[in-house]
């Protein structure tokens, strides 16, 4: 079944539905039974797992207006009209792929599907003979656009990229190959897409790629330690846990207070616009020497050296815990030893003392899930 004739048959629906992916049947059919016997859940959700980068995963259950209102909101944000046409390149069991479809649906437009296996020049020909307009992709995919130096082709107008943060260093090669990139910030439980960066602001070059534009449908707020909330049309209902067989518990997302999130982001007023730039999960500060370090950021630096030495390296920054300095952190870079300790010397003489990685570790892939996030579990392992 296509992604496109699954899409179709859950949203048609009349009844509470599991996004489930093909090759983990069994948990949506595990937690559908489940359900039935958890009277507190809402009844006619839909239901999407979130993307598991830190752990177990759980579901998060969508009612059909919210994911309207998001869909509403990204097409208005975007200039979506009937003679667009929205391609779908990433999985419907997700709700970032789910959302495409619907968007379309939602503008009167067309949608086209690239159902093949991910492979970069097919991709781009796909583009072209399907004359997409807008298109969604995670970084991953970016990153094996622009490794492969494909430029963009004509009448593509925005790729919204999400699922992950977009490298500043990354958007700016893909921009100069034509790729109009526009990286945003959401998660499942608002129905895609939080904040996106505005497409008039593509024709401006010195624009900052990290500052991006809330959509009118949220509200937005930070405590003292700058974690986000929110509360808005599109928020969910609240979360199915499935504890064992046939047990599950309902937890429900208090529309009145909104959602905590465990996101540190700045918020930013200028010129009646609202803007945020997301700093890191609060899992990715950590304390050294008793500094607060945000490992995403300096993820981002090592990244930029890597691309700097003209070298396809990924690469990863984990913490571990020392005796001393409560945290350290380890360099994990795809490649050999010697490429690795290149990136090293490059990023310590970029990067502050306390920062500087206590071990590196050349691996042949970092481990990464369905949709091309770091597995920050398995990373933690290796």
């Amino acid at each position: 079944m296509s992604g496109l004739e699954t899409f179709h048959r859950l949203w048609n629906a009349e009844r509470t539905v599991f996004a489930s992916n093909p090759r983990n049947a069994l948990d949506a059919e595990r937690a559908e039974a489940t359900v039935k016997n958890c009277k507190a859940a809402p009844e006619g959700l839909l239901f999407f797992a979130t993307s598991g980068s830190e752990g177990v995963p759980k579901w998060v259950g969508l009612s059909r207006e919210a994911m309207r209102a998001s869909a509403q909101a990204v097409n208005a944000h975007l200039g979506v009209s009937a003679g667009d046409v929205w391609g779908l390149a990433l999985p419907v069991h997700h709700v970032g792929g789910f959302a495409v479809p619907l968007r379309a649906l939602e503008a009167g437009c067309e949608v086209r599907e690239f159902a093949q296996k991910w492979e970069v020049v097919a991709f781009a020909k796909f583009l072209q003979d399907s004359g997409t307009s807008v298109t969604s992709l995670v970084p991953t995919q970016v990153y094996d656009l622009v490794s492969a130096g494909l430029s963009a082709p004509e009448g593509l107008r925005a790729v919204v990229v999400g699922g992950g943060r977009l490298d500043l260093d990354l958007a700016r090669r893909a921009r100069s190959l034509g790729w109009p990139v526009l990286p945003s910030y959401g998660m499942t439980e608002t129905a895609s897409q939080v904040a996106t960066f505005a497409p008039r602001r593509l024709k401006k070059s010195d624009e900052d790629f990290t500052l991006l534009d809330v959509l009118p449908i949220w509200s937005t707020q930070v405590d003292e330690a700058g974690v986000l909330r929110l509360s808005g049309a599109a928020l969910a209902e609240g979360y199915l846990l499935v504890r064992e067989e046939a047990v599950a518990q309902w937890v429900a997302i208090d529309k009145r207070t909104g959602l905590l999130t465990r996101d540190r982001v700045e918020l930013i007023e200028e010129g009646g616009r609202r803007l945020l730039r997301f700093l890191g999960r609060e899992s990715s500060f950590v304390k050294i020497l008793g500094e607060l370090v945000n490992i995403e950021y300096w993820e981002g630096v090592a990244r930029e050296v890597a691309s700097g030495l003209d070298l396809r390296s990924d690469i990863a920054l984990v913490a571990v815990k020392d005796a001393r300095a409560e945290s350290r952190l380890v360099l994990l870079c795809e490649g050999d030893e010697r490429l690795a300790e290149r990136i090293r010397v490059e990023f310590c003489a970029r990067a502050p003392k306390l920062v500087h990685p206590v071990r590196v570790v050349a691996v042949e892939a970092l481990p990464r899930t369905e949709l091309g996030k770091l597995d920050k579990t398995r990373l933690a392992q290796l």
